[in-house]
This record gives C-alpha cells, sequence and structure tokens, in this order.
C-alpha cells in the first residue's frame, strides 16, 4: 500500500480498528512514526484511479483534510 501526496508515493502499512485508522509510513522521514485518523472524523470515502487502474481510495475528512491510498491490487468497479 502507498500513501499518495503530490509528487511523493510513500510505502506504509495501514491498520483497521473498529475506531481509528493506523498509517505506519515504512520510511523514516515522516515526523510521525504512525499517523492516527479517528472513524467519527471521515465525511466520507471514495473510490478513485492510480495509475489508470481502479487502486485508489481517498478519503475525506471533516477539517478539510483528505487522505489517498493506493493498493497494488486491482478492484474492480461496480
Amino acid at each position: 500500500m502507498h500513501k499518495i501526496t503530490p509528487l511523493v508515493s510513500t510505502p506504509a502499512r495501514v491498520m483497521l480498528t473498529d475506531v481509528r485508522l493506523y498509517l505506519q509510513p515504512l520510511n523514516n522521514i515522516d515526523p510521525e512514526p504512525v499517523q492516527k485518523y479517528a472513524f467519527h472524523t471521515f465525511v466520507s470515502i471514495y473510490k478513485r484511479r492510480h495509475t489508470l487502474r481502479h487502486t485508489g481510495l481517498e478519503i475525506l475528512m471533516q477539517n478539510d483534510a483528505s487522505l489517498f491510498l493506493s493498493f497494488k491490487t486491482y478492484a474492480p468497479c461496480a
């Protein structure tokens, strides 16, 4: 899985619980070793295309922030 930001694709590990989404970047560049996102702050979740394949997921949050994740496996659009 990769966290996508403008001009940067960061490999990361994702863990889901019933309350939060945890994101651990697999490099030592980020200031936080683990980023935490509470589910109650999520406004909407969209399937997106990344590199012309349906492998992206965009999460929009209440504070006008967004998180774009790209997975290695293909998810067909229905």
